[in-house]
């Protein structure tokens, strides 16, 4: 009794003076994360490096520093050691230090990435988790000795948060990490829940059975505190072990509480940008000040080097304009120096575009707090002037009037206009239905404008628009896709691109025919009496018959036929108006254009450029130019960020194409045709428009481009856009309820206290959490840290286990691949080599392994290298023989088929050799090539386990969907043989869907689909809630925020559950008592469907029919 009545006065103590250290104004605020208590001691990240602090000094101090994150630390039981995560050697793994200070220590090779979670109560293990052994998607919980070793598998299936009760035996857990899961009020098929374990006699039980997201458990004697959101904002909660009775500890109403952790007596948790501290035997929080000595390396302006994203080239090709970072600069072909154009820190400025008379650079920018169009001198230096004073848009693609006194421009609510540089007035040219109004340039003579107007969902016509009469005209009726317009250099042609080759070619596994290379070049004559620039060719002798004086625009732009691009004319004088040949008039006089309405659609011609994939068209002296995609020829394409293109040139007079760059990612024509700014992955080139590029061709010198930046600037613009984008682009206007300005406000006050850009990162992802809504993402961005890159962690396609008795690894199974490849068959499966599970692997390169080592880290840095293994079919030295392998990059793809092949065994042995078993991975080029794999080789089957659990969505649905629907209504019979079906790969038998949590986006389409159409029943748990489509918008400094912009409704009218999910016909959830005892209870409640199905409708297949006899047959 005495000693209780102590150490409540100690506590009593520790409280008031934590108050009076709340009381105290700590300026200026610091946003901390991720923390953890040990007495008067709390840990926590901060700027991206461990931090460790004291709740009586209210003072912390910066425990690690590094170029790699440090996050999520852990006290031992103890308080003498602190496990966290870090990015030290270049992946994601846990390491140990001293709470004291002191050096880490690595104790996970883990190829996957593995995250520090708990200490078990004695403090010789640490609980960590990681995505190693899980098919696609998710994480396990694994414990590894705190002095090293190979790691040990809980024996949960989905396992991410966790905490130990006092006993050791028991652990609170959540299967799924939801930490970065920015969606407040969460109701979905992948709402965590808390799962009490009993690890020692192994069964499970969740506490609760509701929707309601629960998740971060901390254990602390008899009672599991943990975060819900049950009564709205996410509060502390307390769950009594012993009545199961729960309730509500915290009740703050502006921010969340997260990432909760404990010593037993308090639990300390983030709260806005600090941390508070719940005394569990006083029953109260409050917030704890701590003041951070930092340097905020982060926040203070550093220089960068220039990273160009849109560019365009000067009028006459001697410079080119292009943002970085959100400035412009323009750079000189050659010689000169790299100029700033209307810099201003802490705004964007994007997109521009150079003015034909060379004094303008137009561009859009938020410098006015919206988006609109401005202007800046294209020399440096000068005011901006603003164009446009749109509200509530976002603007995209000026281009420029020949004239250089109007810009057309578009916007987000699919409409195109025209502003007037001298008078600032905006007029709207036309407005789509099915989609934004593109591709708009204005004629030669100033006096038109083309663009491309979608008719439908397929349809996109060319318009020509009158500016003066202010009226259009649709030029093109052809039930196809028209895009890619441009004019000649004088206004008698207008080219454009167009998808009229219809050429089927057969599917090599499918019975049926897709369309490729689609696009061709057309041209139409503007005026009734030009002629066409394609002359019907004819061999004549001298003084032979001749054809009408063709126009001087063949080649189509004026120049001469025997004038090559930038020659000058025969003769003493300069060409045209040219007052002399030394300095050209400029800009030069634009031309008088005729066009005749009347009958245009009749003057459309081909022109004789062999179908393909193209885009960029663009018209020079007696040339087109456009680009092709690399992998037509067969070379090897740009990855699918930045996709990589052959620049083509189609010479008029010779009728040939030619190539005149390779590699090319982007280019851009000067307004006097004569030069093209190329973007190559090399970098940038100004070079002569239709010659090929040599070699040797000076590049842009790009070297010295660097310029200082403020990220603290940069971190408000990165904010505020984001809150525009979803203003201005979320599909519901009402923004869900919600008070988009209100939220702006709440989460903008915790600018101040962001110090990298992670934490930036987690305040919008924390707005965008308000919409309640999927898709949701933020991510990415610039950092001053510079992890080292990871060395790749050498795989063996191998499961290992250490054999206590023997001391030594032993091979527990080879991963065996799919049968497609060897890229994920284990290399210790290659002919000859005769290892085997049960083997023993004993060294690596001649290092034996160790018990207090994970066997990865002696192949750390081996990931695609030859490796030496000494294997013995016993654990012993003695006949151990050595074997060489390369070893794999990684293991995923080898980890993922043996999770396929062992679910289609397991259907095999338990619904019998008559039933197939497919896993679809996701909706995009990866999921398409599982399903061919393996739909049509098991047409014959009579039943089907459609598995699109974990699938991650993407956009092939429908093509899937097709597939299943397909219908058989003949046979045709040979003389020999099965008869065949026709449609020939149509599938006669019965069906079954799997679903879980996991599947999302697409996925959960597919499922909807699969239910819509009456294809059979669906099995598992309701699935992600993912029913949006979603835009991704690229930040100021190469980061990502996403917003939903499609929501999806039925045609009924109903609006698809996003935030609920897909609920399959069958629900059974899932089972970790089920998971230990081998079996897969939503795999046999498929099976047993699908053998009902076929018992109650089994599959007609076809028999043999005796031929009709001759007076009866066919009658």
């Amino acid at each position: 009794m005495k000693q209780d009545r102590v150490t409540a006065g100690i506590v009593a103590l520790a409280w008031l003076a934590l108050a009076a250290v709340a009381s105290a104004q700590i300026t200026p605020p610091r946003m901390v994360r991720t923390p953890d208590i040990h007495g008067d001691r709390v840990v926590f990240s901060a700027e991206g490096d461990l931090w460790l602090g004291s709740v009586a000094a209210g003072t912390a101090e910066r425990l690690t520093l590094h170029e790699a994150d440090e996050y999520g630390p852990r006290f031992s039981p103890d308080g003498a050691w602190i496990a966290f995560t870090a990015g030290y050697d270049g992946g994601q793994d846990v390491y140990v230090m001293p709470a004291a200070g002191g050096a880490p220590r690595r104790l996970t090779f883990d190829p996957a990435g593995a995250e520090a979670v708990d200490w078990t109560p004695d403090g010789a293990r640490i609980l960590f988790r990681s995505r190693r052994g899980v098919p696609l998607v998710g994480s396990r919980l694994y414990l590894v000795l705190a002095a090293g070793g190979l790691p040990e598998a809980l024996p949960m299936e989905k396992a991410a948060q966790g905490a130990f009760a006092p006993d050791g035996n028991r652990l609170a857990y959540c299967p799924m990490a939801l930490e970065s899961h920015h969606w407040k009020r969460y109701r979905g098929g992948m709402a965590n829940h808390i799962w009490i374990a009993d690890l020692k006699a192994k069964t499970f039980r969740r506490i609760h059975d509701d929707s309601i997201n629960e998740q971060y458990p901390v254990w602390a004697g008899e009672a599991v505190f943990y975060v819900s959101e049950k009564d709205g904002p996410a509060n502390l909660w307390r769950w009594d072990a012993r009545s199961g009775e729960a309730a509500r500890v915290t009740s703050h109403a502006d921010y969340d509480v997260k990432s909760p952790a404990g010593d037993g007596r308090r639990i300390v948790y983030q709260h806005g940008d600090g941390l508070w501290v719940y005394d569990i035997t006083a029953g109260r929080a409050q917030p704890l000040k701590l003041a951070l000595a930092s340097d905020r390396i982060h926040a203070r302006p550093v220089r960068v080097a220039g990273a160009p994203g849109a560019f365009g080239v000067g009028p006459t090709g001697k410079r080119l304009v292009a943002e970085s970072r959100g400035q412009l600069f323009t750079l000189p072909a050659e010689n000169g120096e790299i100029r700033a154009v209307a810099p201003l820190a802490g705004a964007r400025s994007k997109e521009p575009a150079w003015s034909p008379d060379g004094k303008w650079i137009a561009f859009v920018s938020d410098r006015s707090g919206e988006e609109n169009l401005w202007l800046a001198p294209a020399a440096g230096g000068g005011v901006a002037v603003q164009l446009t004073r749109i509200e509530q848009r976002r603007l995209a693609g000026p281009v420029w009037s020949p004239d250089s006194k109007r810009l057309a421009f578009c916007d987000n609510s699919l409409a195109l206009h025209v502003v007037d540089v001298e008078s600032h007035a905006v007029s709207e040219v036309a407005r789509g239905e099915y989609g934004g109004v593109g591709d708009y340039r204005f004629a030669p003579d100033g006096k038109w404008l083309v663009y491309v107007r979608p008719e439908n969902h397929f349809v996109r016509s060319l318009y020509l628009y009158n500016l003066e009469r202010k009226q259009a005209t649709r030029l093109t009726h052809a039930p196809t896709r028209d895009h890619g317009p441009v004019f000649d250099a004088e206004g008698k042609y207008l080219f454009f691109l167009t998808e009229r080759s219809v050429t089927p070619q057969w599917d090599s596994f499918d019975f049926q025919m897709n369309q490729d290379r689609t696009t061709k070049i057309y041209v139409i004559t503007l005026a009734a009496d030009t002629l066409s620039p394609l002359p019907v060719e004819s061999d004549e002798e001298p003084g032979g018959p001749t054809e009408e004086k063709r126009d001087a625009a063949v080649p189509p732009d004026g120049a001469k036929p025997e004038a090559a691009a930038g020659d000058k004319p025969a003769g003493d004088k300069p060409a045209g108006d040219m007052p002399s040949a030394d300095k050209p008039a400029w800009p030069p006089k634009l031309p008088d254009m005729k066009v005749d309405l009347e009958g245009i659609a009749g003057r459309i011609l081909e022109v004789p450029v062999p179908a393909g994939r193209y885009a960029g068209l663009q018209s020079i002296a007696g040339k087109l130019l456009y680009l092709a995609p690399e992998e037509d020829e067969g070379d090897a394409a740009g990855g699918p960020s930045q996709p990589a293109f052959k620049l083509k040139v189609y010479d008029f007079k010779t009728r040939k194409v030619t190539e005149m760059a390779a590699g090319v990612t982007g280019y851009d024509l000067s307004f006097d045709r004569k030069k093209v700014a190329l973007r190559t992955r090399a970098g940038f080139q100004i070079v002569d428009a239709g010659a090929p590029v040599k070699p040797d061709a000076p590049k842009v010198n790009t070297a010295a481009w660097s310029f200082e930046v403020n990220p603290e600037l940069e971190w408000r613009q990165i904010f505020l856009e984001a809150w525009r984008v979803h203003r201005d682009t979320f599909y519901d206007p009402a923004m869900h309820g919600r008070d988009w300005e209100a939220m702006r406000r709440k989460y903008e006050a915790l600018l101040p206290a962001v110090g990298c850009r992670d934490e930036l990162n987690e305040v919008i992802g924390d707005m965008q959490a308000e919409l309640n809504v999927s898709h949701e993402y933020v991510r990415g961005g610039y950092s001053r840290r510079s992890a080292p890159p990871a060395p790749g962690i050498g795989a063996l396609g191998a499961e290992l286990e250490w054999d206590a008795a023997g001391k030594a690894y032993r091979i527990v199974r080879l991963f065996e691949g799919d049968g497609f490849g060897d890229a994920a068959r284990s290399p210790l499966l290659a002919p000859g080599l005769k290892v085997k599970a049960g083997d023993y692997i004993l060294a690596v390169n001649g290092r034996p392994l160790a018990p207090d080592q994970d066997p990865n880290a002696r192949l750390v840095g081996l990931g695609g290298q030859p490796v030496l293994l000494q294997v013995n079919d016993k654990p012993a030295v003695d006949g151990a023989r050595q074997v060489r392998v390369q070893a794999m990059a990684n293991e995923n793809q080898a980890r993922y088929y043996d999770w396929v092949a062992r679910n289609r065994d397991y259907v095999r042995r338990h619904g019998g050799e008559n039933l197939a078993y497919i896993h679809v991975p996701n909706m995009g080029n990866y999921g398409m090539a599982e399903f061919a794999k393996h739909f049509y080789a098991n047409l014959d089957k009579d039943g089907l386990v459609l598995d699109v659990r974990y699938n991650g969505g993407g956009i092939t649905s429908g093509m899937i969907l097709e597939r299943l629907r397909r219908v058989i209504f003949e046979y045709d019979q040979a003389r020999y043989g099965i008869p065949e079906p026709y449609h020939r790969t149509a599938y006669l038998g019965r069906v079954v869907l799997l679903c879980n949590e996991r599947t999302g986006s697409d996925g959960e389409y597919f499922s909807t689909g699969f239910r819509y159409m009456g294809l059979g029943p669906s099995v598992g748990t309701r699935t992600w809630g993912g029913y949006m489509a979603v835009g991704g918008f690229a930040a100021i400094d190469g980061g990502m925020v996403s917003c939903p912009q499609q929501g999806s409704f039925t045609p009924e009218g109903k609006w698809l559950p996003d935030g609920y999910g897909f609920n399959p016909d069958h629900v059974v959830e899932d089972d970790p008592n089920a998971f230990v005892a081998g079996r897969d209870p939503q795999l046999d409640t498929a099976i047993a469907l699908l053998k009902e199905e076929i018992r109650k409708n089994p599959p007609r297949w076809p028999k043999r029919l005796p031929p009709p006899s001759a007076e009866k047959a066919f009658k």
